[in-house]
């Protein structure tokens, strides 16, 4: 359930701002025809569907990542921490880490593991820093940090070798 709120909020953050920009751009168009109205808000709807998809299964895994974490550790983190904690690292794995990880690219020159454990380093840090904001203890921010940290850097090596594998193949 608690995944749900989010997603919903992006579909109607996204569902919103796809039917304002439709309606600017074809205004003429729906004064021309009354019925047209109808025809913005249908493809409004299905184009908020992409953005609501992919941001809800990246939540599910963040969700089901901090929650393995949770559950496997004992740290006994409420499911409502761990949603606005999932939440959190999703908005600056979206935004501030991105900046990081081309920063470090540009830094260090192209993909190597150097690359890779120094954006880990960073992401320790930072998942650590939101988890003092919401108030974890010790322990359970630390272990938390690190493994999804660890989790994220997993993908992120998957990832590298499948784009190597197709660019290779």
């Amino acid at each position: 359930m608690t995944i749900i709120i989010p997603t919903i909020a992006v579909f109607i953050i996204s569902f919103l701002l796809l039917s304002v920009w439709i309606y600017k751009n074809e205004k003429e168009e729906i004064k021309k025809k009354k019925g047209k109205i109808f025809a913005v808000m249908a493809t409004a709807f299905i184009l908020a569907l992409a953005p609501t998809a992919v941001i809800g299964l990246v939540l599910f895994a963040l969700f089901g990542s901090t929650n393995i974490v949770n559950t496997i550790f004992s740290l006994d983190i409420s499911t409502s921490t761990l949603m606005l904690l999932t939440v959190s690292l999703v908005i600056y794995l979206y935004t501030i880490d991105s900046l990081l990880s081309v920063l470090v690219e540009h830094i260090m020159g192209r993909v190597n593991i150097f690359n890779h454990l120094i954006l880990l380093l960073i992401r320790i840090l930072a998942f650590y820093t939101i988890g003092l904001i919401f108030d974890l203890n010790q322990k359970s921010n630390v272990i938390l940090a690190v493994i999804v940290a660890f989790i994220i850097l997993l993908f992120e090596a998957l990832n590298n070798k499948k784009e190597e594998g197709n660019t290779n193949g």
